[in-house]
């Protein structure tokens, strides 16, 4: 365990410490805590893939309201080829498109 001088009071300390035990000099910089953004959903993007891709419940899945993209989806699959579920489906991507504010996480869409 070596010795090390303090730059501020020149007093010996061991290089394990992590400041001088006399001034407080810190040796090392405090680790820096990683910055983590958290990106919440879209509310731009979630209206363009209920006006694009709404009939499929794209816009569902991407706001984590999965039981409504599943519902449309099969919906969709099923029924498409009876004009009716397609109008259904489609007047269901738009309306949500309007009034949805949440995503299935209960956080506001930016």
């Amino acid at each position: 365990m070596p010795l090390i001088k303090c730059p501020d009071c020149s007093r010996d300390f061991s290089d394990s410490a992590p400041a001088c035990p006399q001034c407080g000099h810190l040796l090392r910089p405090p680790a820096a805590t990683p910055l983590v953004v958290v990106l919440g959903t879209q509310r731009n993007f979630y209206v363009l893939a209920a006006v694009f891709f709404g009939m499929l419940g794209v816009h569902n899945f991407y706001a984590s309201r999965y039981t409504r993209a599943v519902i449309q989806l099969v919906l969709s699959l099923l029924l498409c080829w009876t004009i009716i579920a397609s109008i259904v489906v489609a007047i269901w991507a738009i309306v949500e498109a309007c009034c949805v504010r949440v995503d299935g996480n209960g956080k506001t869409m930016a």
